[in-house]
């Protein structure tokens, strides 16, 4: 019974990572989602958008996810 909770919770975290990926194309960004366990083996969602390479982009994509989605993305150089 436990492992099927734990399946439509998953079910139901995965769901708002595809509505926030839905979300940041309407932005016009095209994105991914990278599941991820931490170390109690939990899994969680990343949303990804990019690789973008220039700076003043990655800055216009940072102002309009804080402006439209209330969100504060974290930049990860690659």
């Amino acid at each position: 019974l436990s492992r099927g909770l734990g399946d439509v919770y998953k079910r139901q975290v995965i769901g708002k990572a595809q509505a926030l990926q839905l979300k940041v194309k309407a932005l016009g960004y095209k994105s991914s989602i990278q599941s991820v366990k931490n170390s109690e083996g939990k899994t969680f969602y990343r949303l990804r958008i990019g690789p973008e390479l220039n700076e003043k982009v990655v800055s216009i994509i940072v102002r309009k996810i804080k402006q439209h989605l209330h969100l504060t993305p974290q930049i990860i150089k690659i």
